[in-house]
């Protein structure tokens, strides 16, 4: 099969749906498939069998004007390169899809369209932001439920969300985002210090305010423990003023961007892996601490929370305080025999629903099912 998707990809863009897009399109390669990625923040050149496809983009004069050259930069590349391709994938329920599902309007191509939404909510840079916030928005989300051939809600919460403002695509599939399931395991309590750790970029979006503020009473009333931080972002300097206000200095530890070998070394070093957002999608960096066997505690965002139970994890209310204080004191007094069945208990199911390689065949099946239905005529 040969696939063109719409996304930048790392290391030039750091991001959970950019990383699943590139593991998903090594993956695809790996079974025999040709995969180009198109994006306007990559370069031209090929990469572990796939190859990449620079859109240019005008930024200076505003997002008007950067919209219409993407727009442009797009419709000129696929129209020429029509018959090179058997089926488009857009990862984000973005200006990719809606650029495509205009020109299949216009009849301009007729290639099947997979869309896949990257994150629930209305906060700034989910997809329902993002798609509210354009003009004649109702117009456009009708030319996507029309022309989307299937749009896949990785999280039951997008899929909710997206369908509060009208998204509701002729046909919907739900398979996951996916992992590599390493060979080596967390080590589990082995230290008299509980160890913490955070991935993903410093932003509001993740809730690490409240966290401070939880583990500031938790350090007179809980047992030692510290918190590392691995990521960069707009709040690092906020939080990092937060955590000194709060004495927290001695046990908060901001890392800033690090390799994925040092990633690994901390998950493997960790006791707890947290993440307090206000909205997710289904977060990357949770999966890959639940492929280590990782007992992750999470707030309710309709997404890998609703994969989580008393039997691997802890699940609070968003900017909760109290019920992430409860929880991160359960947490961290655990027993070696109690940690070590919800480590257990988190590598079945990552082995089970998560594993790349599972969630990229059930992706190609469902390409398969599209492109006969579009052979057809049938939406």
């Amino acid at each position: 099969m040969r696939i063109l998707a719409f996304s930048d990809v790392p290391p030039y863009v750091i991001g959970g749906a950019e990383m699943q897009t590139w593991r998903l399109a090594t993956s695809w390669v790996s079974m025999g498939h040709s995969v180009v990625i198109a994006g306007h923040r990559i370069p031209e050149k090929s990469e572990a069998g796939v190859r990449l496809i620079r859109l240019p983009v005008f930024y200076r004069g505003g997002k008007l004007l950067r919209g219409a050259t993407y727009f442009f930069s797009l419709s000129c590349y696929l129209i020429k390169n029509r018959n090179d391709y058997d089926l488009l994938y857009c990862r984000f329920l973005g200006e990719a899809a809606i650029s495509i599902a205009l020109l299949k309007s216009m009849k301009l191509i007729k290639l099947p369209l997979v869309a896949v939404p990257a994150a629930a909510g209305d906060e700034d840079k989910a997809d329902m932001a993002f798609l509210r916030s354009l003009p004649a928005s109702r117009a456009i989300v009708g030319i996507l439920n029309r022309q989307c051939d299937c749009i896949n809600f990785i999280a039951p919460g997008i899929r909710e969300s997206l369908a509060a403002i009208g998204v509701q695509p002729c046909r919907a599939a739900s398979i996951p985002n996916g992992v590599p399931i390493p060979v080596l395991r967390a080590s589990g309590p082995i230290s008299r210090v509980k160890k913490i750790l955070f991935v993903g970029r410093l932003v509001y979006q993740k809730g690490l305010d409240t966290l401070l503020t939880v583990l500031a009473r938790l350090m007179n009333t809980g047992p030692d423990f510290e918190l590392k931080l691995i990521g960069d972002g707009p709040e690092r300097s906020r939080l990092e003023y937060m955590a000194e206000k709060m004495g927290l200095k001695q046990q908060v530890h901001f890392l800033g961007k690090q390799p994925q070998s040092i990633v690994q070394k901390e998950l493997i070093d960790a006791h707890l892996f947290v993440l307090p957002s206000r909205y997710e999608g289904l977060s990357n960096a949770v999966l890959e601490a639940l492929s280590f066997g990782l007992p992750c505690l999470v707030t309710r965002c309709n997404g890998i929370d609703r994969y989580l139970s008393n039997d691997n994890g802890w699940v609070c209310d968003q900017g909760s305080v109290d019920q992430i204080y409860l929880a991160l004191l359960e947490a961290l007094s655990l027993t070696i025999e109690r940690w070590k069945a919800m480590s257990d208990s988190n590598h079945l199911l990552m082995a089970s629903t998560f594993a790349i390689d599972m969630v990229a065949q059930q992706n190609m099946q469902l390409f398969e099912e599209v492109i006969e239905r579009s052979s057809l005529g049938v939406l």
